[in-house]
């Protein structure tokens, strides 16, 4: 067994690797989670969800912890399907881990306070509660006590708001006090939203300021070395699979892959995406050039079409089947 990959535990959660799929808003829906479990991935965590959705229980919003087939909780082979959760009010989080609660109990909430969305941050959620660590811990024990500690809890974090203001450390600190049983980190500011590199040093000083605790590595993972390199390098106990597991499933996978294994990866996502979904397969056509830049061969035009033009289902198959090697 590789010393840097290996299971990994959170909270009761027992996990059989610690390459982690991560919350993506927009990508991360049933069809994206099901793939990635069939490819590997121990645990399959939701897009962000609004606490204030989940009290109102709007249509739009629990179709976002609707479970794919993979996450079934009577289905023996599921892996564990858990909510990332984002807001700024104490109250709301544990209105709506009941909401949770009543439809069924899920192994652990993940607090999203690393959002660097301006739409998200200026109501004070996402990474606008590393404004007030004391905050993120009143979060974590709300939901805490509201699950009588049955529920495993992680926060998402940045390094900071910007470079004069990292308090990452200070973040952990308060969540890891309250009950958090994990952090992960991101390691940018908000303000730099995904620009720039980044530095996996904030990672091993986290884990290195707490030890015992499980410390998730996120940011500018977009392979299976780099995640290993990653846990090498910090200390870390997992990573998180976020744009570097879009249109490449294999970062869960122990396999070796082709061009053809790409290929017909993105015909699963969708033959899956018209399984789960009632929106249009056209909301695919944004995963072509995650999934394409991956095939050796010339792919503008089969990539243009579908970006621009794909529709049906036999648009995006019989353009995808066109690529494959004879």
């Amino acid at each position: 067994m590789s010393l840097e990959l290996h299971p990994i535990s959170i909270g009761a959660l027992n996990l059989k690797t610690n390459i982690l799929q991560a919350p993506l808003a927009s990508y991360s829906d049933r069809a994206y989670r099901h793939l990635a479990a069939l490819y590997g991935s121990p645990m399959a965590i939701s897009e962000m969800v609004s606490v204030e959705g989940l009290l109102r229980e709007g249509e739009k919003t629990l179709d976002l912890i609707k479970r794919a087939d993979t996450e079934q909780p009577n289905n023996p082979d599921s892996i564990p399907f858990t909510v990332q959760l984002f807001g700024s009010k104490p109250e709301s989080f544990e209105k709506a881990t009941e909401v949770l609660l009543k439809r069924d109990i899920v192994p652990l909430i993940d607090i999203n306070a690393a959002c660097p969305v301006k739409k998200v941050m200026k109501t004070g959620s996402g990474a606008s509660l590393m404004s007030s660590p004391e905050l993120i811990g009143k979060i974590v024990k709300t939901i805490k006590d509201v699950t009588e500690g049955k529920v495993a809890v992680t926060v998402k974090l940045r390094i900071g708001i910007n470079m004069s203001h990292l308090n990452y450390l200070q973040c952990a600190e308060e969540a890891f006090k309250n009950g958090a049983d994990s952090i992960a980190l991101h390691t940018r500011t908000s303000e730099q939203l995904y620009r720039g590199k980044a530095d996996h040093s904030y990672t091993k000083t986290l884990k290195d300021a707490f030890k015992d605790k499980v410390i998730i590595a996120s940011g500018d993972i977009f392979s299976r070395d780099d995640a290993k390199r990653i846990i090498r390098e910090t200390g870390a106990d997992g990573v998180l699979g976020a744009r570097g597991a879009i249109g490449n499933p294999f970062i869960f996978s122990n396999n070796e892959y082709t061009d053809d294994d790409y290929i017909n990866a993105f015909i699963k996502h969708v033959e899956l995406h018209e399984y789960y979904n009632d929106s249009p397969l056209k909301e695919l056509r944004k995963f072509a050039p995650y999934y394409l830049k991956h095939v050796s061969k010339n792919t503008k035009d089969a990539r243009v079409f579908i970006c621009s033009k794909a529709v049906t289902k036999a648009d995006f198959i019989n353009t995808l089947e066109s690529l494959k090697s004879n």
